[in-house]
């Protein structure tokens, strides 16, 4: 196949892995990434310029329906990135997750809605984590693909790409910067990291948080439940949710395509 067959063939919705045409994908990165690089960022600009120009909501929504009317290759070049270890495309995909629509079913899907979102970040770092940091305060963004995240930061520090004692500052800002109203599911991904790393002196912000609930159904005693677990377990530390890193295109992309929702 051609690079440009291969970016025709990805630019459409599949019930099963397009196996031909990630195998041409893989074999002509030289040519296809840069495709799919060119097509990451004129849908960050589009979405950008949508959202200067949008005077409300609902104008604002109909640039993002027209924009992804048809399946976008970013479905697959989100997975493909992490492949090949694209760290040019962090900052754009850092940006774009930040966008409404990321979990679009012609967009990323559940992929963005479950850890395999977090793997793929992960991958393609770049060793700045300020477009992490953005995306995780941005309260426009949606909250479950920010909940996920925060996996993210976890996989960073068990590699050695991020260091601890940085990650427990943002964590301190992140206190003060994330939403302060009651019952926001961000916020459990942000109690996650803490219990998964035993920041014992991060604990007052988290009996803090909950005081006023900023933390979706969670209670002061949950998160001593937790965190004695992960003291006691220190191999897996979230209960029956290893932090793994990406398995590879082939592995990740059956359950991205079995999962993705339906237009």
């Amino acid at each position: 196949m051609t690079p440009d067959e291969i970016f025709k063939e990805l630019s459409k919705r599949h019930d099963d892995p397009p196996v031909q045409a990630l195998g041409g994908a893989l074999e002509q990165r030289i040519v296809v990434a840069p495709l799919m690089l060119a097509e990451l960022d004129r849908l960050v600009e589009e979405f950008d310029k949508g959202l200067r120009n949008a005077n409300t909501d609902r104008q604002f929504f109909s640039v993002g329906k027209k924009l992804l009317r048809k399946p976008s290759p970013l479905f697959y070049g989100f997975l493909l990135a992490a492949e090949w270890k694209q760290t040019d495309a962090y900052p754009l995909y850092s940006e774009l997750l930040r966008c409404p629509f990321a979990g679009h079913p012609n967009l990323f899907s559940e992929t963005v809605h479950n850890d395999l979102g977090a793997r793929v970040m992960a991958e393609i770092y770049n060793g700045d984590p300020t477009p992490l940091w953005t995306l995780l305060l941005d309260d426009a963004a949606d909250e479950s693909v920010r909940f996920w995240q925060w996996r993210t930061l976890i996989l960073l520090v068990l590699r050695g790409a991020l260091d601890l004692e940085t990650l427990r500052r943002f964590l301190v800002r992140a206190f003060d910067e994330l939403e302060q109203e009651p019952d926001q599911h961000v916020w459990v991904g942000w109690e996650e990291v803490i219990i998964y790393f035993g920041l014992d002196d991060l604990i007052p912000l988290v009996e803090e948080a909950l005081e006023v609930e900023r933390i979706r159904d969670r209670t002061i005693e949950d998160f001593r439940a937790d965190y004695a677990y992960a003291r006691a377990h220190p191999e897996e530390p979230i209960q029956g949710e290893p932090a793994v890193p990406f398995h590879g295109l082939f592995d990740e992309v059956e359950w991205a395509v079995v999962n993705r929702a339906a237009p």
